[in-house]
């Protein structure tokens, strides 16, 4: 038999919430970009749960069960029962299950960017971290910060640029994210959380090494549809809130954890039946991006939830000192002819070092700078020299051995 679909399961637990010991909650919500006003019904007893498969289009279903025939096969499955494990016809598999990933066309829609080892079905495991509080001490812990909305541009092969209003000024994000991510002992409940993550999905040497953490304050904060290059773990807490996965609702309660790969999601608008999206109670994400197999990037210590010490005296010191001459050119930055344009970064959320780096690349074009933040492809200040470079990498290896 095929996987169980995610659309199925949702089918399924809506069909289920009319039994008389189901205590049915309903809730408004808006389709992304149509602002389409969508009712449904849920139930904690019924809420879909497990594996289950989901795509985003009939072409990413057709290509997700090419890569299915292939993988089935290396792993020792006959024909026939590949053909039944992806409820597909023999002659199906006989076209793809010989083939590399790699020599597998994508169907119309299917992004060329999504590489082959992206693919993956969604798991949802209810109650994770339930009742840990976590919403309320990260809430008065955290400095919140809203960044600028920002997406990918597929017509010019997917890089991402910011996203403007109908006046041409600059989007901002629908919620706030803590402006560090999760700082390791800072809340120690959510740091066993994400050790518990880490060791029982596989995944603790593949995660980045600053997990986001996004705050939705009420119903009229949201997420766009979007879809990520990696995989993704994700923890939610405080009030329950839809997750749409390639269109469906998923309702995720306080300690629900998901994990997906290129589907697209995203956060809509919502409030309970009678009420309104500004009376709705607040939720976080703790969100980590991980990949399929390796490590996250060459030379990446792996993220690490708790700290048993911190870096010794001679290595901070040893940083401290390097990084003078960079602290000099920023506090330069920030009092002198450029103090606007670094301002203007600093209160979209970015650092100081951030803004001034950004500034200096982009020949202090502040639209520019902001798209390159949000880019990740900002050089160092101070890198015109091959001193310079080779100094810059000493200074990061050891940064990441240190944390």
């Amino acid at each position: 038999m095929p996987p169980s679909t995610l659309a199925s399961a949702v089918a399924a637990s809506e069909a289920a919430e009319h039994r008389h010991d189901c205590q049915v909650e309903r809730v408004t919500w808006l389709e992304c970009f149509t602002d389409k006003e969508r009712n449904s019904e849920f139930c904690e007893a019924t809420d879909p749960a497990g594996n289950l498969e989901s795509n985003s289009s009939a072409g990413h279903k057709e290509y997700q069960d090419r890569l299915r025939a292939i993988a089935l096969r290396k792993e020792g499955f006959e024909k026939a029962e590949i053909a039944e494990a992806i409820g597909r016809p023999q002659k199906f598999v006989q076209t793809w299950w010989r083939k590399e990933p790699k020599e597998v066309p994508k169907p119309a829609g299917v992004h060329d960017y999504l590489r082959t080892d992206f693919w993956r079905d969604i798991e949802i495991i209810r109650g994770f971290g339930k009742g840990q509080r976590i919403y309320d001490d990260a809430l008065t812990s955290m400095d919140w910060v809203q960044p600028m909305a920002d997406g990918r541009e597929f017509k010019n092969g997917g890089g991402y640029r910011l996203k403007y209003d109908k006046e041409g000024r600059m989007r901002p994000q629908g919620n706030q994210h803590a402006k560090d991510g999760v700082i390791p002992g800072k809340l120690p409940e959510l740091d066993k959380l994400m050790q518990r993550v880490m060791v029982e999905q596989g995944i603790d040497d593949r995660v980045l090494k600053r997990p986001g953490l996004l705050w939705y304050p009420d119903g009229n904060a949201d997420a766009i549809v979007h879809r990520h290059e990696a995989w993704t773990a994700l923890m939610s807490f405080g009030s329950p809130r839809i997750l749409t996965i390639d269109g469906h609702p998923v309702l995720l309660r306080d300690g629900d954890l998901i994990i997906f790969g290129t589907q697209r999601h995203g956060v809509p608008k919502m409030c309970t039946e009678g009420s309104t999206f500004g009376d709705y109670g607040g939720r976080m994400s703790v969100v980590m991006f991980f990949m399929p197999t390796g490590q996250q990037a060459t030379g990446a210590a792996p993220w690490k939830a708790i700290h048993d010490s911190g870096p010794s005296r001679k290595a901070t010191a040893m940083l401290r000192d390097a990084d003078l001459g960079h602290n000099a050119q920023v506090a330069g930055l920030l009092s002198g002819e450029r103090a606007s344009e670094m301002q203007q970064l600093m209160d979209i959320g970015f650092d100081a070092p951030e803004a001034a780096n950004a500034l200096s690349a982009a020949g202090f074009d502040v639209a520019m700078a902001v798209e390159m933040l949000l880019n990740r492809s900002v050089p160092l200040l101070a890198d015109s020299c091959d001193a310079c470079i080779d100094r810059s990498s000493e200074i990061a290896a050891l940064l990441s051995r240190l944390e």
